[in-house]
């Protein structure tokens, strides 16, 4: 049996600039380990039911640590502002 423990994400998209461009690829921590270590700042990636897979930086987390705001970096970004918060539990890597 195989345990992933990292994949490398491609960003499609502005959201994360100047950070991340479009065409960069991120090294993602995939293992519940890195799931579990989210702080402020942190570069997530995520399955949002309506946009699919997204990437975004975390702005802040919930008192009970269940759900994330996320935000991308560039105006106008889709992101929490637009469709609230995330579950935790659709985190599927942090950028490393």
């Amino acid at each position: 049996m195989w345990l992933h423990l990292f994949a490398i994400i491609k960003v499609s998209g502005e959201s994360l600039s100047p950070a991340l461009h479009h065409g960069d690829y991120v090294l993602v921590g995939t293992a519940g380990i890195w799931r579990r270590r989210l702080r402020p700042g942190d570069v997530v990636v995520f399955h949002h039911p309506q946009y699919g897979r997204m990437i975004k930086r975390v702005r802040s987390i919930s008192a009970d640590a269940q759900e994330l705001i996320v935000v991308g970096d560039a105006p106008g970004s889709v992101d929490s502002l637009t469709f609230g918060p995330i579950p935790r539990r659709s985190v599927v890597g942090k950028g490393l």
